[in-house]
């Protein structure tokens, strides 16, 4: 037993230096570990960078140069108006706007304009694109283009001319009479006695219609029904054809002359000879 105590005795210390040796190999073995993890992965720098944005690109192209010409002016400053509608990002301030503007005009109507530009540029009140588009209405607008389409809307008719291509007709009259915002009651009681008599008198029995959409629409349809019926008629009205027999195909007269009458000619021909 005494033996046995001596020996326990003295393996303790033994033992305690082998933790400690495991220990730090323990820790040493972590430590290559970090070490090897930093050399196989490269550090990664955070970076505050901004993506690069999209630019943002115009939604209509530039409208056509207007060269002072009067019947193009309405189409010009319509494209014009809807450009600086839709793309008026690119032009923030009244100055950039009517530079603008003036950008698109011919040398003619350019210097026509110059002495308002004179004049407005120093009022900030008067120097705005609303001010120059009425300016440039008094140069190069109608001003009988209303009273000349509204004598027009009286006179017009459709006689025998598709619906939808009449239509198109009667809405610019409309428009430029100033009728384009009246009520629809009145916009169909301008155009019913205008139309072809025998589509009246389809509308007279169809169902009502509130909008003047819903009455074109309607008259378009029984326009198209309308024009299957008339051409039914007319080839029903057609007298039919009789095959004339060709010259070719004519029988030839039967002849009169008997056999004997007939020989006595040949003789007499021989004899004549």
């Amino acid at each position: 037993t005494e033996i046995y105590t001596l020996s326990l005795h003295d393996a303790l210390p033994i033992l305690q230096e082998l933790r400690q040796e495991v220990r730090g190999l323990r820790s040493e073995n972590e430590s290559l570990q970090t070490t090897f993890s930093a050399l196989s992965t490269p550090p990664t720098m955070a970076t505050n960078t901004p993506e690069p944005s999209t630019p943002q690109r115009s939604v209509m192209t530039d409208p056509f140069v207007f060269d002072g010409n009067k019947s193009l002016f309405p189409q010009w400053k319509g494209l014009m108006e809807e450009k600086l509608d839709v793309d008026g990002w690119r032009y923030p301030r009244e100055k950039d706007r009517i530079a603008y503007i003036s950008g698109r005009l011919g040398p003619i109507p350019a210097g026509q304009v110059e002495p308002w530009k004179k004049r407005c540029r120093s009022s900030p009140t008067d120097y705005t694109t609303e001010n120059l588009f009425e300016y440039l209405e008094g140069l190069f607008g109608d001003p009988q283009k209303a009273e000349r389409a509204s004598q027009k809307l009286r006179y017009m008719r459709q006689n025998s001319r598709p619906f939808a291509e009449y239509l198109v007709e009667f809405n610019q009259t409309l428009s430029d009479a100033g009728g384009f915002d009246w009520e629809d009651t009145i916009k169909i009681t301008m155009l019913r006695p205008t139309l072809h008599p025998k589509l009246q008198e389809a509308l007279v029995t169809a169902p009502g219609k509130n909008t003047f959409r819903e009455y074109t629409e309607l008259a378009a349809l029984y326009w198209d029904r309308l024009q299957v019926i008339m051409q039914r008629n007319q080839r029903r009205n057609q007298p039919p054809l009789v095959n004339t027999p060709t010259r070719s195909q004519q029988p030839t007269p039967a002849s009169n002359l008997t056999p004997e009458r007939s020989e006595e000619r040949r003789v007499g021909k021989e004899c004549r000879s």
